[in-house]
């Protein structure tokens, strides 16, 4: 205005450029730390939704409408038809036979031993079992499947 020093107005455009200076810097700093973020959880993310199209896959019907019921016969003996009900490509029910047996036992012991390692010098922490937890859980000793 006409009655105010004259500096007055090289104040306010000072404070204009400092306060957009300030506020870019801050959304720099918002734009920054949301892309650290989805780069930190970007596998987590990618495994979800490849797991999502892979089970959309696996569900959908094994051909057009007029073969939906040779697809459910299918899959229903893939189910049923297998030995007690699981299916043979369960990679948690594999059985291995022979040399890749003995492997599997080395390898399992190796890995008991060194978390047995760590646990002694303290980088593992076994803890407590809770008072309400079964009576089978109170050992603290690690075994390997063989030794159970």
């Amino acid at each position: 205005g006409p009655d105010l020093p004259w500096y007055v107005d090289f104040m306010e455009a000072g404070y204009m450029l400092l306060v957009n200076v300030m506020l870019l810097n801050l959304l720099i700093a918002l734009f920054t730390f949301t892309i650290e973020h989805v780069q930190e959880h970007a596998v987590e993310y990618w495994s979800y939704y490849r797991y999502d199209v892979i089970q959309e896959y696996l569900d959908r019907p094994l051909g057009p409408g007029p073969f939906l019921l040779i697809g459910l016969v299918w899959k229903l003996w893939r189910h049923y038809g297998t030995e007690g009900g699981e299916t043979a490509d369960n990679p948690f029910r594999r059985t291995f036979s022979g040399e890749a047996d003995t492997n599997l036992q080395e390898l399992e012991k190796k890995a008991v031993s060194n978390v047995q390692t760590k646990v002694k010098k303290g980088i593992y922490k076994i803890q407590q079992p809770a008072e309400d937890s079964p009576p089978e859980d109170v050992g603290g000793e690690l075994k390997s499947l063989s030794e159970r």
